[in-house]
């Protein structure tokens, strides 16, 4: 979800991507987010475009969808199970790890571009409010 998430968001900000930030999204695939980093940490050069394209349909059934998925696994989940997951299985444990460093990301990158930053504190339902502002 991060590395498309990274590409589509520095489509909408209109940076310039480097060979670089191609090869770190490949490699985040296998190394996961934390391949991100170098990318998001350095200086960026706008691109200058004649119309302004925005994708506000397909964020907000993004953020439908997430919501929902949110909802589902605080009803549904066990929070015992998952415990006993990060504990005994390394996958789940780098994953969980994974997913709070590009949480924090993402809050670093929002405090830069939008006003909507704070909604970046809710993991995932930030990422989408960066994408409509």
């Amino acid at each position: 979800f991060y590395p498309l998430s990274f590409l589509l968001s520095n489509f909408i900000l209109k940076r310039k991507l480097t060979t670089l930030d191609f090869i770190l999204v490949g490699l985040s695939f296998f190394f996961g987010a934390f391949a991100l980093y170098p990318s998001y940490f350095k200086a960026y050069e706008r691109k200058e475009w004649t119309t302004s394209i925005k994708p506000t349909f397909g964020v907000w059934i993004g953020l439908g969808l997430t919501l929902m998925f949110m909802v589902y696994g605080m009803m549904l989940g066990e929070t015992q199970t998952f415990t006993d997951a990060f504990v005994n299985d390394a996958l789940i444990h780098i994953m969980t790890l994974d997913f709070i460093a590009l949480t924090i990301l993402s809050i670093l990158i929002a405090r830069e571009h939008t006003r909507f930053w704070k909604w970046t504190l809710i993991p995932l339902v930030g990422w989408w409010a960066i994408l409509l502002d």
